[in-house]
């Protein structure tokens, strides 16, 4: 399965993995997104488009999952050194940049492995051009605002 984080800042990490579910696999997206950029941060907020993700994240389900639970020590050990961390829902496939742009990374990502391409890191490349022209002149904080809006 391919797994994708997208920043406001227009950076993008894909990596493919081999996982037990669905759920797995966007909670190594969110826990992709901590490693790669949230050190960088005094509070980090996620969007992610699965609710079941956000609920398990917040403690509000009784799903399983031990991906979950090495995401949930990350939480924790950002916690421990001051950076707030937030995951909130947003509407997936309806338009939000960021989202859309993470499905394509996942894609890339996923496919390149399912085919045996080497070109996964071109791809993201151009894919990075492209984000980087969507985004520019959107100020971060205006993505969690769009996440009300895009109902």
């Amino acid at each position: 399965m391919g797994i994708s984080a997208v920043t406001a800042e227009g950076h993008i990490r894909a990596r493919e993995l081999e996982l037990k579910s669905i759920l797995d696999g966007e909670l190594a997206a969110i826990h992709l997104a901590l490693t790669s950029f949230a050190k960088r941060a005094q509070r980090f907020e996620i969007l992610t488009d699965p609710q079941k993700a956000v609920q398990y994240v917040q403690g509000r389900t009784r799903l399983k999952s031990e991906v979950g639970e090495s995401l949930k020590k990350a939480m924790d050990e950002l916690a421990t050194l001051g950076i707030e961390v937030s995951v909130s829902w947003v509407r997936g496939h309806n338009g939000h940049v960021l989202n859309s742009y993470a499905d394509r990374a996942a894609v890339i990502a996923r496919r390149c492995a399912q085919f045996g391409t080497d070109n996964k890191a071109q791809l993201l490349k151009n894919l990075r051009a492209e984000l980087h022209s969507e985004i520019q002149g959107i100020e971060p904080q205006q993505w969690l605002l769009q996440q009300h809006v895009a109902a």
